[in-house]
């Protein structure tokens, strides 16, 4: 087993690229995403590797073969902890969030057979044996060429509240970090907050809006009897038919439960791109 704890820096001088539309260009310098520096913070990583193997000689021959004999099964494994990212807009906070942490197992096989000077063996390589889902982030677009794609991503996450506190937003809180998603068989129900519904001009029928002000949801709701001490799921509405309704809390759970809230990319085919590889091979030697 080995325990690497590594310490890293990098970031950019600057903006990559210069748009000839000055407006353009004034939102991609304001944009400090584009300029972050990462100062040195520490990612450990581990590397682990377990080996079986049957002894040259072991169990029943059959035809001058031992079946049992001279098979190899190793196991290599890997956790890495999960890198830092910079949410927001604000020059003074960086690596205010972090990427989820990742890990894979991967196996080889192989099994030696001699006949007379010759030496057989049989091999068979599984990558990421337990066909893990990791999301790739080239389904995400490269942040400088498409910052829509990635902005829509990272705002729909549920990240702990006090990055929102940090950074002086008002947004749904969560655990969610870096890296999660949305199941591709799970259909998308955006989730949204609001002070108060009854502000908002133009609403989406199809979004769930959280409303932070309780006296809100009982303006638009007086028969309800709604109490302060609302719970979180008790707090969507959605705006159906020219009206508003409240959203009952089981579906509500189960679009958090679901994480059918998170925006994936639309082209979902990039969303994982190592999945299980199996490859065989034969490997023939000749004792002089």
């Amino acid at each position: 087993m080995n325990y690497e704890y590594s310490v890293y820096s990098s970031g950019n001088f600057g903006v990559r690229s210069q748009n000839e539309n000055p407006a353009v260009q004034r939102d991609t310098e304001r944009n400090i995403n584009l300029q972050k520096q990462y100062k040195p913070v520490a990612l450990p990583r581990i590397k682990y590797n377990i080996a079986f193997k049957t002894p040259h000689y072991f169990g029943p021959e059959m035809g001058g073969l031992a079946p049992l004999a001279n098979w190899q099964l190793a196991f290599t494994g890997t956790w890495r902890k999960g890198g830092y990212h910079t949410f927001g807009n604000n020059p003074s906070i960086i690596n205010n969030v972090r990427w989820v942490d990742s890990w894979g197992l991967d196996m080889r096989g192989s099994k030696t057979i001699s006949l007379n000077q010759f030496r057989i063996q049989i091999i068979a390589d599984i990558y990421n044996i337990l066909n893990k889902k990791s999301l790739s982030t080239a389904a995400l677009g490269d942040s400088y060429l498409v910052p829509g794609v990635y902005d829509m991503y990272q705002e729909s996450l549920h990240f702990n509240e006090s990055v929102y506190e940090e950074l002086g937003l008002r947004h749904i809180a969560g655990d969610d970090k870096m890296g999660y998603y949305r199941d591709p068989g799970v259909p998308y129900q955006p989730l949204k907050y609001t002070s108060r519904a009854t502000g908002l001009t133009q609403p989406d029928p199809k979004t769930y809006y959280y409303v932070g002000d309780v006296a809100d949801l009982q303006e638009l709701f007086p028969d309800d009897n709604i109490p302060e001490d609302l719970s979180d799921t008790e707090r969507y509405v959605q705006y159906v038919n020219n009206e508003w309704t409240r959203v009952d809390k089981s579906t509500v759970q189960k679009v958090l439960d679901d994480k059918a809230y998170i925006f994936n990319p639309v082209n979902e085919s990039f969303l994982f791109l190592a999945p299980r590889d199996i490859f065989f091979g034969i490997r023939i030697s000749y004792d002089f």
